[in-house]
């Protein structure tokens, strides 16, 4: 849960940096599987698995916002890809 919880917070910090120098940058392959894959390890794990891990893994309002801007761009790669 660690790593994944890490990839996508480069991921998101990739993406924002790039789109300040101007790029406009779709979210890469592959961003879906690991919200999947996040979500079901966090059913996995359940309260106390989540309680253990808050220390490590400092959800700040930052990081929300980073998760929610991928998930964002992701939704509109999709439905991009439907047309």
């Amino acid at each position: 849960m660690l790593r994944v919880h890490l990839e996508l917070s480069i991921k998101a910090k990739g993406l924002l940096i790039m789109r300040e120098a101007g790029f406009s940058v779709p979210p890469g392959p592959g961003i879906s599987e690991m919200f999947s894959e996040l979500q079901y390890l966090e059913k996995s794990i359940g309260p106390t698995g989540k309680l253990a891990l808050a220390p490590i893994l400092h959800n700040s309002s930052r990081d929300l916002w980073q998760f929610h801007f991928l998930g964002s761009d992701r939704r509109k790669q999709k439905k991009t890809e439907k047309f």
